[in-house]
């Protein structure tokens, strides 16, 4: 049975469950109590690490968060996940490859 990990740091944190494959994970939320300050990226690269050490693709559904001036609309939200590797597959599903597939490119 796959597991859930939590990535935390100073009030941002994401969520990635690793599923039963043991070749896929999936990032299932990220949030941060503070916005623009970086916290959520930091956060992202260590779940990032994580799932490189476990060889994992990763998928997710981009889901704009935060109110106001913080918010973040679907353009941001992708554009940010594409910093970390990630690719639109359509609609609003994005996926990252396994650590092997991407230096093999």
């Amino acid at each position: 049975m796959g597991h859930s990990v939590t990535f935390e740091l100073r009030g941002s944190s994401v969520s990635m469950d690793v599923w039963d494959d043991g070749n896929t994970g999936s990032i299932e939320l990220v949030s941060s109590k503070y916005k623009k300050r970086g916290l959520a990226t930091q956060a992202m690269w260590k779940a990032l690490e994580y799932a490189d050490y476990l060889n994992l693709e990763l998928v997710l559904e981009v889901h704009p968060f935060g109110e106001g001036l913080n918010r973040m609309d679907n353009a941001e939200l992708k554009a940010w996940y594409m910093t970390f590797g990630f690719k639109l597959e359509g609609d609003n599903i994005m996926s990252r490859p396994c650590a092997t597939q991407r230096s093999s490119e």
